[in-house]
């Protein structure tokens, strides 16, 4: 018996993060807003290897997008919400948004940033940074 809990620990230590459970209602939340002025807020700092609800939404008239490519490459994105980060680019029209759940990278002093990739956009330097503490 001892041998099987021994190993059933073992086993429960070795699982990745995101097939452990993780209790989501004391992750920390993260408020996104595309408009056609920029993304606010443009620097978003998160503590290291942390769960966090990431809401982006597009309040304006115009249909933007997030590209944050090395940001969700690092992250752990729950696989609920994987069909979400359509080729690392959150593309929401006008008045959409979505929830991502996810685990922030581990590496203390990174910055991640994300911009828009939208024509319109490009010209308006729609860009910003996660940074992680």
């Amino acid at each position: 018996m001892k041998i099987l809990m021994l190993a059933l620990g073992a086993a429960t230590l070795a699982m990745p993060a995101m097939a452990q459970t993780i209790d989501w209602k004391t992750a920390g939340h993260v408020e996104i807003a595309m408009t056609n002025h920029g993304f606010t807020p443009r620097k978003i700092v998160l503590d290291p290897g942390a769960p966090y609800i990431v809401r982006v939404v597009n309040p304006s008239d115009r249909t933007h997008n997030l590209v944050a490519k090395e940001f969700f490459a690092a992250t752990r994105v729950d696989p609920r919400d994987r069909a979400v980060v359509d080729m690392d680019n959150l593309k929401l029209a006008p008045g959409e948004h979505v929830t991502i759940h996810l685990i922030t990278p581990k590496t203390h002093g990174a910055r991640y940033p994300f911009h828009s990739s939208q024509i319109v956009d490009a010209a308006s330097d729609l860009d910003g940074n996660f940074f992680i503490r």
